[in-house]
């Protein structure tokens, strides 16, 4: 212990305190002592474990404690005499007893080191992956004069605690509409179908007064135009205090007070001056970050953003998706991102649903997506971004199919004229893939995912190209991020769709 504490004595941040003019008291108190309490615990639950095991040591032995005094030691001594006999089981309890509190008191050591060291992420970041929202079969159509029209066809997908779930596609793909169905949101004569099970409560069954009161506070959403989503005549600390007075029972005054500091949160300068302000006296980035206050004034479960960087330049889009993380720290929520900018999802998701045509086409960890991506579409987003590294050829831009499909769809899949196994054997034409797992955590709905991950992955594309750094042109470059996402706060990149 003391060579650990002289080893600390020469580190840099020692240094840097010293150089603030912090005080020898504070240096220990506030950099020395919080760095080694975790190997202080260790170290005294070995020492208690190596007691408890001299004392019945020298108990068994006789040299302990005596009769009447208790000890694990004298009862395993009593009990050796009834070797033999049919009393013998009388030895095991003790011995078990000792063996058991022994490995606990270590256990419980190691734990309170985990505790105490902020590196090792179990204090801080929950990592349970536990389903809050899961959503099964969910389709929706729209009734139209020429029949219906099926916007979301079967899409199904989990998200878990301290999770954030990217989905992605191109415009017309049904990533806003199933967004909408999880919130109740659609008009009436929209019909869906299926399952959206929040904490195991089907929502689909739910009276819509059971809805609102998980509406903005249990599942809240972000909307993509903040301008629109913000009512004009009614400032913005009005409707976020309007937001926590729905779900809260407290005043005005406390309502209020309540906007200030949501405002403070999402990095709004002078909160208690802006709350007053009108929606059209904030910039295009301090309305989206309102809208965001008003999103997790309730401490939401579930936040849903469709697309809240759309039309933000970079520095403002990396400066909302900080604010998202900040707000994930705090709250363990679970987020949804719906957004067109892969560079977006390459910073800040865990995992990625790329939808097209109102399916669900491929699910897989973000540098699966981005590394080996298994289904043509997928594919044919990444190669729309444009190269950094000066190719001179156009990059392939994924094809635009259909916005919606007729209710039912026809048999085959939706995207032949861009899949390169169109008119092998067996194809997609006349027999639709359904979105499988061919390994664990990655599902793609195409009937070559395995033979193209035997391959390397190396599925045909029209044109055909190569792919070699495909995250980087969404990154720029890599680094490392909260939860083992890569490029966290990287600057978002071109569209995908």
């Amino acid at each position: 212990m003391r060579g650990l504490i002289l080893s600390l004595k020469e580190k840099e941040f020692v240094d840097a305190a010293r150089a603030s003019g912090a005080s020898a008291f504070r240096i220990i108190t506030r950099h020395i002592l919080p760095n080694i309490i975790g190997p202080i615990a260790v170290n005294i639950t070995l020492v208690v474990g190596e007691a408890i095991v001299a004392e019945s040591t020298l108990s068994f032995l006789g040299f302990g404690l005596q009769p009447p005094a208790v000890s694990w030691g004298t009862m395993l001594n009593n009990g050796e005499s009834t070797i033999g006999t049919p009393n013998a089981y009388l030895i095991y309890f003790p011995g078990l007893a000792l063996l058991l509190t022994v490995l606990c008191v270590n256990f419980l050591g190691d734990g309170l080191r985990d505790a105490f060291d902020p590196q090792s992420g179990k204090l801080f970041v929950s990592a349970s992956r536990e389903p809050i929202l899961s959503v099964r079969d969910l389709h929706v159509s729209f009734p139209t004069d020429d029949g219906l029209v099926l916007a979301v066809d079967g899409v199904s997908f989990d998200v878990g605690e301290n999770e954030v779930l990217g989905v992605v596609g191109e415009s017309g793909s049904g990533k806003s509409v199933t967004s909408l169905a999880i919130m109740g949101l659609l008009p009436k004569r929209a019909v869906v179908t299926g399952e959206i099970l929040f904490r195991g409560r089907d929502l689909l069954t739910l009276r819509e007064r059971e809805r609102q009161e998980l509406r903005g506070g249990r599942i809240a959403m972000v909307f993509q135009d903040a301008l629109a989503a913000l009512n004009p005549v009614f400032t913005v600390g009005h409707q976020i205090a309007e937001a926590v007075r729905a779900h809260n029972d407290i005043g005005r005054h406390e309502a209020k007070n309540r906007s200030v500091e949501l405002l403070d949160i999402v990095g709004i300068p002078n909160p208690k001056a802006r709350v007053d302000q009108y929606p059209h006296e904030f910039s295009g980035g301090m309305r989206q970050r309102a809208m965001i206050a008003m999103a997790i004034a309730n401490d939401p479960d579930v936040l849903i953003a469709d697309e809240p960087t759309t039309a933000l330049d970079v520095t403002i889009q990396a400066q909302v998706l900080e604010v998202f993380e900040r707000i994930q720290e705090r709250t363990s929520s679970a987020v949804v991102l719906i957004t067109h900018d892969l560079g977006v999802v390459a910073g800040v998701a865990d995992r990625v649903l790329v939808m097209y045509a109102g399916r669900a086409v491929e699910v897989a960890g973000v540098d699966e997506i981005f590394y080996e991506s298994r289904h043509p579409y997928t594919r044919g987003l990444l190669g729309s971004l444009p190269r950094v590294d000066g190719g001179r050829d156009p990059p392939p831009r994924p094809h635009q199919g259909p916005a919606a499909v007729a209710a039912p769809p026809a048999p085959g899949v939706r995207l032949p004229p861009r899949c390169g196994h169109a008119e092998a054997p067996g194809s997609c034409n006349q027999d639709r893939p359904e979105l499988a797992e061919f390994r664990p955590g990655h599902a793609s709905a195409c009937h070559f995912a395995a033979a193209a991950h035997g391959r390397g992955g190396r599925c045909r594309l029209r044109p055909a190209r190569r792919a070699p750094e495909r995250r980087e042109r969404c990154l720029g470059r890599r680094r490392p991020g909260r939860r083992g996402r890569a490029g966290r706060h990287a600057a978002p990149a071109g569209e995908a769709g």
